[in-house]
Order: C-alpha cells, then sequence, then structure tokens
C-alpha cells in the first residue's frame, strides 16, 4: 500500500512539476511580448494616457515577475516532494510562506510601483482602482496551509522516529 502511495506522489509531482515548468515559458513569453511589443507607448510625446499606460506596463511586468518567483517556489516544493516522496517535510511549510507572500503582496506592490513610475513621466497622479483584498486573503489561506504542513512535518517526524 505504502509505495503505490509513493508511486502517486511521484507521478503527481512530476505532472505538477511539468505543468509548471510549461506555465513558467508561458508567463515568459507574455512578459518579453507586453514589454518589447506594447504599442501604446510609442505614441509621440507623454500625455495622460500614456503617463497611464506606461504605469500599466510596469505595474504588469512587475506582476508578471511575482508570477514568474511564484511558479519557482512552486516548482521547488514539489521537487522536494518528489525527491522525498512525502508532502510532510520541513522545507514545504517554508516554501508555501513563500508563495502565500509573494501571492499577498504581487498585486499591492506591483500597483504601487506602476503608479509611482507614471507620476515621474507626467507628474500628475495616475490612480489605478484595484482591489488588493484577495490576493491578501489568499496569501492568509496560504499562511494557515503552512501551519498545516508544519504539524504534518512535526507528526512525520516523530513518526520515523518512532520507526
Amino acid at each position: 500500500m505504502k509505495s503505490k502511495t509513493i508511486l502517486q506522489i511521484h507521478s503527481a509531482s512530476t505532472a505538477i512539476m511539468a505543468g509548471l515548468s510549461l506555465l513558467f515559458l508561458i508567463t515568459c513569453g507574455d512578459l518579453i511580448v507586453s514589454l518589447f511589443f506594447n504599442a501604446d507607448l510609442f505614441t509621440i510625446g507623454y500625455t495622460a494616457d500614456t503617463a497611464a499606460n506606461i504605469g500599466k506596463l510596469v505595474n504588469r511586468s512587475l506582476y508578471y515577475l511575482f508570477i514568474l518567483a511564484i511558479l519557482a517556489a512552486t516548482f521547488m516544493m514539489f521537487r522536494s516532494i518528489r525527491r522525498e516522496n512525502t508532502p510532510f517535510l520541513p522545507d514545504v511549510p517554508k516554501y508555501i510562506k513563500i508563495i502565500g507572500g509573494l501571492v499577498m503582496f504581487a498585486s499591492p506592490v506591483s500597483r504601487w510601483i506602476g503608479d509611482i513610475v507614471a507620476f515621474f513621466v507626467l507628474e500628475s497622479i495616475v490612480i489605478v482602482n484595484d482591489s488588493d483584498i484577495i490576493g491578501i486573503f489568499i496569501g492568509g489561506i496560504f499562511a494557515c496551509l503552512a501551519i498545516i504542513f508544519e504539524y504534518g512535518s512535526i507528526l512525520q517526524t516523530q513518526d520515523d522516529e518512532t520507526l
């Protein structure tokens, strides 16, 4: 029974890692297209719309960088799970906390920096009405999951020491 579970963990981790790798490549491609092929930035002169577009471009680019960091941390977490054949490792809660923090701050940080860049381009305030509450709640859910996995890691260690 245990070997079947180990095989399932290994197979699922491998499949998730392959999917994450593909998603990482797609996100990199989208970031490159966003940075280098944004037609709105090639207008003559700076207008309020241009400053807003530059702010949005910076916002989107930073958001993609957060997404890439989330994907990389998730990939490393599943690589650890695949290597040890159990999700209850001391490293897994650390990765979950990193992912939760990145999810929590991805939207507000990228939006604030985009607004600051737009401000310096046009020297006027560009406000993007965006809700960051969802990311904060999801980050909180990841923090709760990290606590659960920390407890599972402790139980796994105690079980291993008992044997």
